[in-house]
């Protein structure tokens, strides 16, 4: 292999995490949805994910000390669970560590606010979510993936339909949008409104 190769992949990833620059967590001061621990079988997500099948659901993957995450986080919460409280959508947020400060009292804190009828809330603290949604959404390899066949998958927002079901891996998603620079060529990049219209639609 080529000795640069895993340079490159280095200075992609950093280029990655800088561009999300890193942020103040949240601070509203509501009590917002409890902060609930993954492990490498995503169970309680998965049970809840299954458990609000006939609903569309929103599995969102990002960190918490990320500025635009958290900027990704509050226009989700105006855009669609504020906006559109007449819908049946279901949101999973999952915070993982990716910036340097990133740690679950920082997702905690994150995660004010965050209406808890509606909105389920997750800790990640091995990235298990992320490397498995880098292989469920085919991303290109990056240097914080534990896989040389694919990158992880965080700042991502991915939409289901209420016919969908997960078992074993994370589904692929009925439409997804993202902000990576790998995965331009894969996905719409993140935007709230366009999002909300694609939830009211009436197609499926």
């Amino acid at each position: 292999m080529n000795r640069l190769f895993p340079l490159a992949l280095v200075a992609l990833a950093s280029i990655a995490v800088a561009a999300c620059g890193a942020g103040t967590p949240g601070t509203s001061s509501g009590a917002g949805a409890p902060l609930i621990s993954l492990d490498e079988t995503f169970e309680p997500l998965r049970k809840r994910f299954n458990d609000h099948a006939g609903h569309r659901r929103l599995v969102i993957a990002v960190a918490p000390t990320c500025q635009a995450c958290l900027e990704g986080i509050e226009a989700v919460r105006e855009q669609l669970l504020d906006r559109l409280r007449d819908t049946d959508l279901r949101v999973y947020v999952v915070w993982m560590p990716i910036m340097s400060a990133d740690s679950r009292d920082a997702a905690r804190r994150a995660s004010a606010g965050m209406p808890g009828d509606r909105t389920v809330v997750f800790w990640d603290r091995r990235r298990w979510l992320g490397e498995a949604l880098g292989a469920t959404l085919q991303l290109p390899p990056d240097a914080l993936a534990t896989s040389p066949d694919h990158g992880i998958a965080w700042d991502v927002y991915l939409l289901y339909d209420r016919d969908q079901r997960w078992d074993g891996q994370p589904p692929a998603p009925a439409f997804w949008m993202q902000r990576l620079e790998g995965a331009r060529e894969l996905a719409p990049r993140f935007d709230a409104d366009a999002l909300a219209e694609r939830v009211l639609a009436t197609d499926w």
